[in-house]
């Protein structure tokens, strides 16, 4: 479950980082639409990426929360 968790607030962190790279680009050459659209390539690959991991964490969860984890749980914490 924390993989999945990490990996999705990685590819949310890596999203925003490219997004404000974006943001820096100016000029309309041939360079900047080539490196934008580059950009913005990547940055829809990685959400396609984070909204299967978002489809996939109930999976994950359920089987996390099953009967012995919440029987330890309990055993620790209460």
């Amino acid at each position: 479950m924390q993989d999945s968790l990490g990996e999705f607030n990685d590819l949310f962190i890596q999203q925003q980082e490219l997004k404000e790279h974006l943001n820096r680009i100016t000029g309309n050459n041939k360079r900047n639409i080539k490196e934008a659209a580059a950009i913005g390539g990547l940055i829809a690959l990685l959400k396609n990426r984070q909204t299967g991991i978002r489809f996939r964490f109930k999976t994950v969860f359920e089987d996390f929360h099953n009967k012995e984890n919440s029987a330890l749980f309990h055993k620790l914490f209460d």
